[in-house]
């Protein structure tokens, strides 16, 4: 399942690495560079800055975790 998470502050970061860990598709978005850019190195995340972005990403249906 693909999921968006808008949010990657310590606790979102976490919540992108387990959800990641539990088989899911992660499409996370933060207007904090530094965020998006380290969440980019981790493999099954992709990062965006921008919702749009994210939801361009996000295929049929959007489950997205505020």
């Amino acid at each position: 399942m693909q999921i968006g998470l808008i949010g990657l502050g310590k606790m979102g970061y976490n919540i992108a690495l387990n959800l990641r860990n539990h088989g899911h598709e992660v499409v996370a978005q933060d207007l904090n560079a530094a965020a998006v850019a380290a969440i980019n190195g981790e493999k099954g995340i992709v990062g965006v800055s921008t919702i749009s972005e994210m939801t361009n990403l996000l295929r049929g249906r959007k489950a997205v975790w505020l």
